[in-house]
């Protein structure tokens, strides 16, 4: 599992006191460097693996790279549940920190994969090319 922190911003309606996502105030044709901006901290947690791909053997043992990551979970400090409540451009955002983190995480297991990988190919010699 991983566990990272995310900042958004919402912004205040002039009239109605409601918090607006920033492509929310614009829809309503409010002008957000009028308005007054509340920051939250965002508390993610979500699950993922990254695969490094293999290009340098046969055809047939090769594969691409695969990084899979879920979401599980986005809550405020209070533990109120923001899943709900972060706009698609922000739950994007979120999905890509996330990406980031899961292979940054494991690129140190990809320094051992390349001495898998050498033990694999001293093991067989591609010379009959």
């Amino acid at each position: 599992m991983f566990d990272f922190q995310y900042e958004i911003n919402r912004y205040v309606h002039p009239e109605t006191k409601q918090l607006l996502t920033k492509e929310e105030a614009e829809k309503q044709g409010l002008d957000i460097k009028f308005l007054d901006c509340e920051g939250f901290t965002l508390y993610v947690e979500g699950n993922g693996s990254y695969t490094p791909a293999c290009l340098h053997r046969l055809p047939e043992d090769c594969y691409p790279e695969d990084l899979d990551s879920e979401i599980t979970s986005i809550q405020d400090i209070d533990g109120n549940n923001w899943m709900e409540k972060v706009s698609d451009s922000e739950l994007n955002e979120i999905g890509a920190k996330l990406d980031q983190i899961i292979y940054d995480s494991s690129s140190s297991d990809y320094d051992d994969n390349r001495y898998e990988d050498m033990a694999y190919d001293r093991a067989h010699r591609y010379d009959d090319y």
